[in-house]
């Protein structure tokens, strides 16, 4: 809104209609809505939003050509041209969705339908009705005299900025490069070293779900359980009475003392849910994911080859791959850090973990 001004009050506008649409679909398939299935919700009002700042640039720039030629006509040339773009866009997710789908299992799966619910009801919302919200709103006569509060009607101080900076980019390819290149051989080197801090959904352990009788915060619920000797035990509430606590493998006498330590802050504590998860489930969901991925990528770089050329096509997947890299290197190097700083740190743990089994160090994934 404070960039693209009325327009884009008009798309935040149909952004509700994105959320009931998407909400809609979702209640005619009898889908169960997860947190990961939350997540495709949430990266497709950001492919959404993404979609009319294609137009509304195309409509600044169609403007700032043709002022003579009216501001209505602006937003509908922008919708016209930046069409195809947000198709191809759109298409290509919806690819790698697909795939998700058919080939993932668990919450991978659930991911995949609500990115495709989201991503159909995102072009509906971008390319319907903002478009018809954008319309009527820059048709008026009291915005047609004054053009500079419609959004279109100014090319705006980034757009100028830029133009007058006029950076040459591929002039410096070779820096750019270098960057790069060694930014991906840090995140190789820290996956290789200090690998992944995976889950208990890929590596196998025990969810816990528990309600006290007292309001305790998350922080001090996860402080009295790493008091207890669980450092690396994954806390969250969804409140301030219920907990689900996530461990790795644990017996029943270690289980109890998450409880104890829990009904010392909470009051009474009762159990609500004990699972266990098996680590082979968990390389299912890997190996699942990591083929899905790497056939998206296939199939992605397949369509574009088509739409585009197969040069533009493989210098795309390429550079999604390198993103995908760097970030799990980042998450990798910030996953050490984590376990480094943990409450009790390491060595607390394992002293802990002695003392629960007669002095013997137990093995810990």
């Amino acid at each position: 809104m404070v960039v693209y001004r009325l327009v884009g009050a008009m798309a935040t506008l149909a952004l509700t209609s994105y959320a009931l649409l998407a909400y809609a679909m979702l209640l005619a398939l009898g889908s169960t809505l997860t947190l990961p299935g939350l997540a495709g919700f949430v990266l497709a009002i950001g492919m959404a939003i993404d979609a009319n700042v294609l137009v509304f640039e195309r409509a600044r720039e169609e403007y700032a050509e043709y002022p003579s030629a009216g501001l209505r006509r602006a937003p509908a040339v922008g919708f016209n041209k930046a069409w195809s773009a947000i198709i191809d866009s759109n298409v290509t997710t919806l690819l790698a969705a697909a795939l998700l789908f058919i080939l993932g299992s668990g919450p991978i799966k659930g991911f995949g339908v609500t990115l495709s619910i989201g991503v159909i009801a995102s072009m509906v919302s971008a390319l319907i009705i903002a478009r018809v919200l954008s319309e009527m709103s820059v048709s008026t006569k009291a915005v047609e005299s004054r053009p500079a509060i419609s959004g279109p009607g100014n090319i705006g101080k980034v757009r100028e900025w830029l133009d007058r900076s006029d950076f040459d980019i591929m002039g410096k390819r070779r820096m750019w490069l270098g960057i790069s290149g060694a930014a991906l051989v840090l995140a190789v080197t820290g996956i290789v070293t200090q690998g992944l801090n995976l889950g208990v959904e890929f590596t196998g352990g025990r969810q816990l779900d528990y309600s006290v009788s007292k309001d305790v915060t998350v922080d001090d619920a996860r402080a009295a359980i790493a008091d207890a000797g669980f450092p690396e035990a994954v806390v969250r509430g969804a409140d301030t009475a219920d907990f689900t606590v996530r461990t790795s493998e644990i017996s029943n006498d270690e289980e109890q003392q998450i409880e104890d330590a829990l009904s010392a802050i909470g009051g009474d504590v009762e159990k609500i849910d004990d699972q266990t998860i098996g680590a082979s489930l968990g390389r299912e969901l890997r190996d699942k994911a990591l083929i899905a991925f790497g056939i998206a990528l296939l199939a992605q770089l397949l369509y574009l080859a088509i739409r585009f050329k197969w040069t533009f096509g493989v210098s795309a997947v390429v550079a999604m791959a390198h993103d995908v890299v760097l970030v799990v290197g980042l998450f990798a190097s910030a996953g050490e850090a984590d376990r480094r700083h943990l409450p009790g740190g390491r060595d607390d743990h394992h002293r802990s973990v002695r003392q629960r089994h007669g002095g013997r160090l137990r093995p810990h994934p």
